[in-house]
């Protein structure tokens, strides 16, 4: 079992709680952005995407609060990509099938029928 990140000695088991305890918290939050504590942490739950988010935000070149706000957005829209929607059905697709099962109903009715015809007439 993997070990919760703790903010604020609040432990986080999620990313969604923790982006919006960074959000509540900005100062601490950059303290664990720059000390490399988010990174690490992601690296050890598997998020390996977002701990690399964490080091591109740390290393870059701006203040520190706007390596947190970068941290963040890549966080959310890496979050969000990950929901997709399923395709809708086309009604042309719908009907495409709907034909392919009533073509083996068919079939396997006509078989049926013809099988007990067969059992009758041979009797």
């Amino acid at each position: 079992m993997t070990e919760p990140f703790r903010f604020a000695d609040t432990p986080v088991s999620s990313i969604e709680d923790l982006l919006k305890l960074c959000q509540q918290f900005p100062d601490e939050a950059v303290n664990y952005l720059i000390r490399e504590d988010f990174e690490k942490w992601l690296a050890y739950v598997g998020k390996t995407k977002l701990a690399n988010y964490a080091q591109q935000a740390r290393q870059s070149s701006v203040s520190n609060e706007e390596k947190l706000q970068l941290f963040i957005a890549n966080c959310q829209r890496t979050s969000t990509n990950t929901v997709r929607k399923q395709p809708e059905k086309s009604q042309e697709s719908v009907n495409f099938v709907t034909k392919i099962f009533q073509s083996m109903k068919s079939i396997f009715v006509g078989n049926k029928q013809n099988t007990q015809e067969q059992k009758l007439s041979t009797k």
